[in-house]
């Protein structure tokens, strides 16, 4: 694995432990910022692996699901995972009157977990090949 995946791995799991720490603390809005952060983090590394350059969020999403998620490499949950995350992100960053729960968070962050460790298992096992 090199240096620059490993570094936008070590981000994601960064983030992720804001998120935990900013939930504790019930910044929500924070919280939710940080856990697309680590999704996002994640989904960086996935780019340098396949040598791909996506100069958006959204280009990095939509380059995510043509080569991950409609070859079936990863399973379209974590699609539906980053969706989500971008949604929360955007309404707890940029509206006023958007409402986050406790459950919300808790829900995504999970979530966050779980793309963040399927993305280094898939990467850690693609680079031994």
């Amino acid at each position: 694995m090199n240096q620059e995946i490993e570094r936008y791995l070590k981000k994601a799991q960064d983030c992720i432990s804001d998120a935990q720490y900013l939930l504790k603390d019930e910044r929500l809005e924070a919280a939710s910022n940080r856990t697309y952060y680590a999704i996002f983090d994640a989904l960086q590394a996935l780019m340098v692996q396949q040598n791909v350059v996506a100069k958006s969020h959204q280009g990095v999403h939509i380059k995510f699901r043509e080569l991950f998620i409609k070859t079936g490499i990863l399973p379209i949950k974590l699609s539906e995972i980053v969706s989500k995350s971008f949604n929360l992100r955007q309404g707890a960053d940029y509206e006023n009157d958007f409402e986050i729960t406790t459950e919300d968070v808790e829900e995504l962050l999970e979530e966050a977990q779980e793309l963040v460790e399927t993305v280094r298992v898939y990467i850690s096992h693609d680079s031994k090949n």
